[in-house]
Formats: structure tokens, C-alpha cells, sequence
């Protein structure tokens, strides 16, 4: 996989210049300016909200910080203890929040951004701090970067800080390339001493996750090998609870899959079950290298999570339609009317990036919704011969204009569609579209592609999921909540003055 993501660097090079612009109009939208306003409570992955008290512990990094500080916190990679909690785990009592930065140290490129050598994507929901924007950055700021990391060091920004002078830096990734005194974290390389390694167990390998803290280390520039090291540290991201009656919630990148469904997620087992749901997506969208988020219970023992709910933050798109060679354009495809992008995790079993489309083929792509026309394509694959009226479209309904709805922005006439319930069973036009709202999940199958104008029509369309929901628990809130995840919202600073 790393060996596929050098080649194709030069052709990534704009996704993530696509991000930067991306990330600057999100200061503008209105989604955004909700998720940053804040109220009482912290706010957790858009979904739950749990208040502070004046005892809430505040961290960052490890070290106290005052309340204020985790107020302005949006964006925040963060663990988290909540209690008193309701049994859907969405309100409650914050217990505990520690702030996570995964870097701190120096811009070493604008376009694409990147803090040390490391292959980064921002996107509309990455959260800009002090209202700077990305193109406010210069070749050498210091900032604060929290987000999440695979496997390959890949580094998905969800908070950037620029800040006026660090008194260390920071780095957070796998080894790889391990040779003597230097090993690699993704593009960045990283000069050190066994006496620097702790946490590990064993001497340092590849494969390891690290935390690399370093002095600050004047005119470093992209290229450079960080040789300022003080300390490489093994660190793991698992959420692990004290009881099995606690609620484990983890966000990360899927590391790898087991047999029957199961998976690896940012080093932990994650053990499914029939009774297992999947919101936003399916079982078949398990795939390495994606982010989700698992809520269940523990497995007292081996540290895996009874995967109770798997959801995909960002929603899951699937799309299976004839490509022409004129619709792949640099790092894009534009096809039925939306234009999907190639993120630095692509899978591409069948070279189609590398080696570039000679004719008309059809493809399967699967990615990710970031919303504002943001789609991301994180796997794609040839599938059989060219079939104009086999165009098969799964996603979440993003418009309602009877008879049409566009699900992901692919727009579809639904005049000569048949329709199924979410029990296989046949239905009306009527009855479909009185059923269905925004959100909902649907799968258009057997549609036909214009190539001339790029319009879908008909095929059968089956409701297959509507939005999530939560019925109000009876009885008192009782739940403890150990957690990994973003903060998508904070208190407004106001109320601060109430726990100081």
C-alpha cells in the first residue's frame, strides 16, 4: 500500500490543495458556524452532548489546562470519561476530557499543506482555530494539528492551531523503514537512540506506534531528517474499561479485517453480530484504511469492544457506472453530474489511477460524503463490461423534488422507477416518497446513465435505512461512557465563568 501511495503522489497533489480550499470556505458555512457555536455542553461527533461541573478534569496532552481551554477546543481528537448517562450514551455528565494533538511542529508545505513530511487531508469539517484561514499559513509556522492517523502515517487534520512559538515538537505516526538509528513516520524521517525508546516491550519495529517528542529544531524544511529527538514512545489508542456494565465508543481508522466481519480498529478487536448496526453504511463498506466509529460493550479480558453500533461518520457512497477516458481528469472523476476525488488511501486493485483509463470502463467506486459536493473516493474496481442501463447508486438522500431525488448530488428521475420498502417489499411512487426524508439511506439498482447529459433514470430504488433515531430511555441515567473521538462543538466560553 505505501509503495502504491508514492507512485501516486504526484497525481494527490490536488486533492489536497482541493482540501485547503475546501477548509477555507467551511469558515463560511452554516453547518460549520452550528458546529462551532457551542452551548452548556461538549458536544462529541455531532451526536452526544455531555455537561461539564465544576469537578470535570480538564487535559491536554496529558497536562491540566483550565477550563477555557477546552472550550475552545472545537475539532479536538479527544478520549473522554462521561457518567451518569443515558443507555444510548448521548447525554450525560463529562467526567474527564483530555485535548489530543497528534503533531505540533512546523508547516513544511502549503499545497499540499503539510506538517512535517507527513501526506495530509483537511476538508469543510476541518476546524480552523482563531478564525485564521489555511492560505493565512506561511512556510515555517508552528501550529497545533489534532486528527487521526492509519497505518501508513496518513494524517486526516481535524484541528489546526497556529500558534506563536512551540517549546517542543511532536510527532505521531507508525515506524517504518526501520534501519539503525533512523526510521520513517510516512515521509518523515526521524534520527534517534535506543535510549530514547520506551513503552515499547521489546526493542523498537516497524509497525509501531509512536509518539516522537523533539526540541524545536531551527530552518527545519521539508526534506529534512528531524535530529533534535528527546524521546520515541509506544502508544496505543485503545479504549479500554474498568467494568464490563461501561459503554466503550471508539473513533478511528480501521486497521484491518477478521474473519466473519470482524475488525481491527486503531489497534482493538472489534467482534460484530447479527445484532450489530450499521448506520450510514453496510457491512460490505468494512474496509481497511476508513474511518468509523464502534459503540458497544467491553470484553473484559482481551481488550476487544461487542460491537453494539458501528457508524459511519462520514456517510458511505457507492457508485457502479461506465467511466469514459475524458471523465478522469488529473485526480478526479466526473461523472453523473458530481465529481468524486482520489484521496492519498485509494485502493486501485486494478491500476486504473496508475495507469490511466484507454477506454470506456465500468467502475465501482465506494468512498465517503464529507457533504458540500466533498466526495472522496477511497476504493475503486473494474466491474465486468460497459452497461448503460446498469447503473446501480447507494448513498443518502441529499434531495427531494418528486418525481426526482439526488442521492450524494447524483441526481435521479424516479418517473419510470420501481420502488421497494425497507422490507424488499414493493410500494408506490406515493408511498416511496412519502416515507423517505434527507438522510435517508437508499439504493438505486439496474438505473440508466445518459452519457450525453449525465442523467439517471429509473431502475429500482429500495429504502434501506432512514435516519438515525433514539427513544427516550425510562428510568434514571446511570451509564459510565469511556471514549475516543472529535469534539464537534464546546460550551461557549460564557459559561465558564460558572466552574472558575
Amino acid at each position: 500500500m505505501k509503495k502504491k501511495m508514492n507512485k501516486l503522489m504526484g497525481i494527490l497533489t490536488g486533492v489536497l490543495g482541493l482540501g485547503l480550499t475546501h477548509a477555507v470556505m467551511s469558515q463560511q458555512d452554516d453547518s460549520e458556524a452550528v458546529r462551532a457555536q457551542g452551548g452548556t455542553g461538549f458536544t462529541i461527533n455531532s451526536l452526544r452532548i455531555f455537561e461539564p461541573t465544576e469537578s470535570t478534569s480538564y487535559l491536554e496532552d496529558g497536562e491540566v489546562v483550565p477550563a477555557t481551554r477546552a472550550q475552545g477546543g472545537t475539532g479536538f481528537k479527544i478520549r473522554y470519561r462521561a457518567v451518569d448517562a443515558d443507555p444510548n450514551a448521548i447525554e450525560g455528565t463529562l467526567d474527564e476530557v483530555e485535548l489530543i494533538n497528534v503533531f505540533k511542529g512546523p508547516v513544511v508545505s502549503l499545497d499540499p499543506l503539510q506538517v512535517f513530511a507527513v501526506d495530509s487531508l483537511t476538508s469543510s469539517q476541518t476546524f480552523l482555530a482563531d478564525g485564521i484561514q489555511l492560505n493565512d499559513l506561511q512556510l515555517g509556522d508552528e501550529v497545533k494539528v489534532s486528527g487521526f492517523v492509519d497505518q501508513n502515517s496518513f494524517m486526516l487534520m481535524t484541528r489546526i492551531e497556529r500558534v506563536d512559538a512551540l517549546t517542543e515538537w511532536k510527532l505521531t505516526g507508525y515506524v517504518e523503514g526501520l534501519f539503525g538509528n533512523q526510521f520513517n513516520i510516512n515521509g518523515q524521517a526521524v534520527f534517534f537512540n535506543a535510549g530514547m525508546v520506551s513503552g515499547c516491550g521489546a526493542p523498537l519495529q516497524n509497525g509501531d506506534r509512536v509518539e516522537v517528542h523533539a526540541d524545536v529544531q531551527p530552518g527545519f524544511v521539508l526534506g529534512d531528517t528531524l535530529t533534535s529527538t528527546q524521546s520515541v514512545e509506544c502508544v496505543e489508542e485503545q479504549v479500554t474499561a474498568d467494568v464490563s456494565s461501561d459503554i466503550v465508543i471508539l473513533e478511528g481508522f480501521i486497521d484491518g479485517l477478521l474473519t466473519g466481519g470482524d475488525f481491527v480498529l486503531a489497534g482493538q478487536t472489534i467482534e460484530v453480530s447479527g445484532a450489530t448496526r450499521y448506520i450510514r453504511g453496510r457491512p460490505s463498506d468494512i474496509q481497511s484504511l476508513i474511518k468509523v466509529e464502534v459503540e458497544g460493550d467491553p470484553i473484559m479480558g482481551n481488550g476487544g469492544i461487542d460491537a453494539d453500533k458501528i457508524r459511519f461518520l462520514e456517510p458511505r457512497i457507492n457508485l457502479t457506472l461506465p467511466v469514459e477516458p475524458s471523465d478522469f481528469v488529473g485526480n478526479q472523476f466526473n461523472v453523473a453530474g458530481v465529481t468524486l476525488t482520489v484521496t492519498p488511501q485509494v485502493t486501485d486493485p486494478d491500476g486504473i489511477i496508475s495507469n490511466g483509463l484507454t477506454e470506456t470502463t465500468r467502475i465501482r467506486f465506494r468512498g465517503y460524503d464529507y457533504g458540500q459536493g466533498e466526495l472522496y473516493i477511497s476504493r475503486l474496481q473494474q466491474q465486468g463490461g460497459v452497461d448503460y442501463d446498469d447503473v446501480n447508486v447507494t448513498g443518502l438522500v441529499t434531495e427531494i423534488n418528486q418525481p426526482s431525488i439526488a442521492v450524494f448530488g447524483v441526481s435521479i428521475d424516479t418517473t419510470t422507477a420501481s420502488f421497494l420498502d425497507q422490507g424488499g417489499l414493493p410500494i408506490s411512487a406515493a408511498v416511496f416518497f412519502a416515507s423517505i426524508e434527507l438522510g435517508a439511506e437508499v439504493e438505486v439498482d439496474g438505473a440508466s446513465l445518459d452519457p450525453f447529459t449525465d442523467e439517471i433514470s429509473g431502475g429500482t430504488i429500495q429504502l434501506l435505512e432512514m435516519p438515525e433515531t433514539f427513544v427516550e430511555p425510562k428510568g434514571q441515567n446511570e451509564e459510565v461512557v469511556i471514549g475516543l473521538g472529535t469534539l464537534t462543538s464546546t460550551p461557549d466560553l460564557i459559561f465558564s465563568d460558572s466552574f472558575e
